[in-house]
């Protein structure tokens, strides 16, 4: 169940932050703050 998650958010992320849970690509911005970006640079790290 994790990888799965882990996987879906790596395309996700890319998208515009959507694995970050549920964030439309129009909050990419937001990530830039780094606040999320590093929650979800945490998931990506471990299958990069």
């Amino acid at each position: 169940d994790q990888p799965g998650v882990v996987r879906f958010r790596h395309p996700a992320d890319r998208s515009g932050g959507v694995g970050l849970g549920d964030r439309p690509p129009g909050r990419a911005p937001r990530r830039r703050e780094g606040r999320p970006a590093r929650k979800s640079a945490g998931f990506l790290e471990m299958p990069v």
